[in-house]
């Protein structure tokens, strides 16, 4: 039971660690858009790369730019990015 304890903490630890590298990664991504005129195109594609480092997919379609959904007959919604919570089917 003491083993067991004790590579259940150390797998704890590795994941922390693993997350903290993730977070890390984010940061150095965002941080040079945190400067004042800093161009929205390029802020938006530093953050489609932050969920593509957290698991969503491009290439599968989990994550959509410049996405246009209709709202009722006449209007549209303009998206910088969507993400998908479901699997879409190819």
């Amino acid at each position: 039971m003491r083993r067991l304890r004790f590579l259940f903490k150390k797998l704890i630890i590795e994941v922390t660690k693993i997350k903290m590298n993730e977070w890390n990664e984010i940061y150095f991504l965002i941080k040079e858009h945190s400067k004042q005129n800093s161009k929205e195109a390029c802020f938006q594609n530093k953050v489609v790369n932050i969920f593509e480092k957290l698991g969503w997919s491009r290439y599968k379609k989990e994550i959509e730019t410049e996405k246009s959904i209709p709202i009722g007959a006449n209007n549209r919604l303009r998206l910088d990015i969507l993400i998908s919570l479901i699997q879409v089917a190819s």
